[in-house]
């Protein structure tokens, strides 16, 4: 097999970490690789590191950029991909050694335009599968994918709401061999957190809006680190009611959602509806006394767009600590 798969690898301020991961991935059982490392304005010895390992393997480039965030460095890491598959490693994080050879021999088998795959989440005292599927799933033409893949990423339904965390593994950037020529066609590119808060999801609707195929093997090919249980929510984001409100506009925008079908509407109804928990979750993190944080979540869940989406989500599968939240208006 001669297809070649550019892996990206967006690095800043990881010296400790980018060893392992570079590591893993120029011992990948599957050779014919591209190793993309953009050193997005580093202040640490990364650019050194990766320099080292790009003047012992000729697959190694090293783009040495004034800092952009991860999405400026993804994109940058797009613009030199010349393989045939395009696959996202973050710096800190590393592949399975078989990773490229299994998600590659499942892509040309039917000609999948993504395969993607769960994670290991490592904590500093215990690893644990992130779940997606429960088993290896085909979805082998653009309806299945629609009906599966894409409408999880745009939101959740019925029994999707009793785990809700389950579409976050779906929505990552990381864990999915793409066809380069799927991204081409679908125009994806990733939008900077500064103006949308997250910027995996937005990009895979963009690029699952146009996949004619996809295929789920439930083997965890991918380890993502995660020393600090509590990082995200921890620190206050001033700006995140507007960001996430941006990022609904664009996806709306991405996929023209007046022409989906119902089903659809709900699910991104029901995505804007749950987003309220992290919205009042970072309230709290200004460290607010009680009434002055209420209101703040109060003021949001009177906004037009969350007071619609809050007076349609279906509650029936929810836990009950979620079912009393949206029950009690937050």
């Amino acid at each position: 097999m001669n297809k070649k798969i550019s892996i990206i690898v967006p690095i800043y301020n990881v010296e400790a970490y980018l060893n392992k991961c570079l590591d893993s991935i120029v011992n990948q059982t599957y050779p014919n690789l591209q190793i993309i490392c953009v050193i997005d304005g580093s202040p640490d010895n990364s650019l050194a590191i990766a320099q080292a390992y790009a003047d012992k393997d000729p697959r190694v480039t090293v783009i040495n950029q004034k800092n952009q965030g991860l999405s400026g460095a993804r994109n940058v890491g797009l613009a030199y991909a010349d393989g045939d598959y395009i696959m996202f490693v973050d710096s800190d994080d590393w592949l399975e050694l078989d990773c490229c050879s299994t998600a590659l021999n499942t892509a040309v088998k039917k000609d999948y335009d993504v395969v993607f795959w769960p994670y290991n989440k490592i904590f500093s005292n215990r690893v644990e599968k992130q779940f997606v599927y429960s088993k290896n799933t085909a979805f082998d033409n653009q309806e299945a994918v629609k009906e599966g893949v894409f409408s999880d990423l745009l939101g959740p339904s019925n029994y999707d709401l009793k785990y809700p965390y389950i579409l976050d593994a779906k929505v990552t950037a990381h864990c999915k061999l793409y066809k380069s020529s799927i991204l081409k066609s679908s125009n994806a590119q990733f939008v900077d957190t500064k103006e949308i808060g997250t910027e995996d999801l937005l990009f895979n609707v963009q690029v699952f809006n146009s996949v004619s195929s996809a295929c789920f093997i439930n083997m965890p090919l991918y380890n993502y680190l995660k020393t600090n249980e509590t990082s995200i929510t921890s620190v206050y984001k001033p700006e995140l009611l507007k960001l996430w409100g941006n990022l609904y506009n664009c996806m709306q925008s991405a996929v023209s959602m007046d022409r989906l079908g119902s089903e659809y509407k709900t699910r991104f109804s029901n995505r804007i509806a749950c987003s309220i928990i992290g919205l009042g979750l970072n309230e709290m993190n200004k460290k607010p006394s009680f009434l002055s944080a209420r209101a703040s979540v109060l003021k949001i869940i009177k906004n037009p767009k969350y007071a619609s989406a809050l007076s349609l989500i279906p509650i029936g599968h929810m836990p009950v600590h979620r079912k009393l939240c949206f029950t009690c208006k937050i």
